[in-house]
């Protein structure tokens, strides 16, 4: 009897020992699964090229890349600001008219940098390098100015050409406030940026009243690239 009780509780030790070791295995086995897989996943993540901002943000029209699309011949790039598209915001019209004209207006490619949507460190980047001292912005060019280039960790940006630039308290509030005047105005500036932007493109009726209602010039919104002092 007590030979079978002691083969018994030898049996059962057994087995428990038996359990924990596979227990034990099978805790390893995850652990190392574990580990493997949070190197693979860092070598991807390594791999991965940095983000620029034209794939952080879209562009108005969005085209998918594999149709065919007809090259911009102007280019409106926004600086603005959440607070700013509220309804109780005078620009928020702008900014409304600013996308139409992006999806219907051919020949027009309309890039919104939203300050919400982007690092930082990217945004101070891109104001200090056109000169903007006020935003909303409104930069009016003839061809890219790169920005969709920039990657987070930029820390300087030229513009490659000369451009306009309508800063806040640019445009009158009467002209914001209206949306016919608005679309006259920007039809103007989108006109003159397809000849080029210069003094004498930018001579239009529109435009000239416009910068008028505000005490300001044609001369104040040309920005050369040789001004632009590099930091």
């Amino acid at each position: 009897m007590l030979t079978s009780v002691k083969l018994l509780e030898l049996d059962t030790s057994n087995y428990f020992r038996r359990k924990i070791r596979a227990i034990d295995l099978k805790e390893k086995r995850k652990y190392f699964e574990k580990l493997i897989k949070s190197e693979i996943n860092r070598k991807v993540i390594e791999k991965v090229p940095k983000r620029t901002l034209e794939q952080m943000m879209i562009s108005i029209p969005y085209t998918l890349k594999t149709l065919p699309i007809e090259s911009p011949e102007a280019y409106f790039y926004y600086f603005t600001d959440e607070i700013y598209r509220s309804e109780q915001s005078k620009y928020r019209l702008l900014d409304e008219i600013l996308t139409l004209f992006g999806r219907y207006r051919k020949g027009l490619e309309v890039i919104i940098i939203d300050r919400d949507r982007i690092p930082n460190k990217l945004w101070d980047v891109m104001i200090r390098g056109l000169g903007i001292e006020n935003y909303p912005a409104l930069i009016i060019s003839s061809s890219p100015l790169g920005i969709e280039e920039l990657s987070p960790n930029t820390t300087e940006y030229y513009p490659p050409t000369n451009f306009a630039k309508l800063e806040r308290g640019y445009i009158a509030d009467e002209i914001l406030n209206d949306k016919d005047k608005l679309i006259s105005l920007l039809t103007e500036l989108f006109d003159a940026a397809r000849e080029g932007i210069a003094e004498k493109t930018l001579n239009r009726v529109k435009i000239l009243e416009a910068l008028k209602m505000v005490g300001k010039n044609i001369k104040d919104i040309i920005v050369k690239v040789s001004s632009l002092s590099k930091y």
